[in-house]
């Protein structure tokens, strides 16, 4: 794993992230399209784990995360696709069953560097809501780090067999 720092910061109404991964973006790409290898590593048994993961990857397609908590909770989140231009940027709605918060807008924009990549996200749309949005950026943390272990991990897995 790198050891390049991940941020998450508030910059106005919006959330920034940013991470470096280990991987070229075709790879980080998959991990944030594929819906089983999204149900593999988004969320952790400490926290709430994904066990359904749907998506109709188009501009205008929906997707929909269903979870659990580590109490039994269950929960929802889903939207529709904005913009995608593998592998460099993707962008979709965000409706979370949680929190009551208005419909917001997820970006990621991926930038290579070698066989490193930049990741670049922008959760904005929260509005006056600012009690969902703290919510979000303390948990976007968590989520750009169980995606840079996937990837790298991923990759490592990769390579190995490929010797």
């Amino acid at each position: 794993m790198t050891d390049a720092p991940l941020q998450v910061r508030v910059e106005g109404e919006a959330i920034v992230g940013e991470v470096w991964i280990e991987a070229p973006p075709e790879r980080v790409f998959r991990a944030l399209t594929d819906p089983l290898r999204l149900r593999e590593w988004w969320g952790a048994r400490d926290s709430y784990r994904v066990e359904e993961w749907t998506a109709d990857v188009r501009v205008g397609g929906s997707w929909e995360a269903r979870c659990m908590s580590a109490e039994g909770r269950p929960s929802r989140v889903h939207g529709v696709y904005l913009e995608l231009d593998p592998p460099l940027r993707l962008a979709y709605t965000w409706n979370p069953s949680w929190d009551g918060s208005p419909e917001t807008t997820v970006r990621f924009e991926l930038v290579r560097h070698g066989e490193r990549t930049h990741v670049r996200m922008r959760h904005d749309g929260f509005g006056a809501a600012t009690a969902a949005r703290e919510n979000h950026v303390a948990g976007w943390p968590a989520v750009l780090g169980w995606l840079r272990s996937h990837v790298e991990s991923e990759g490592r897995l990769a390579a190995k067999e490929a010797r």
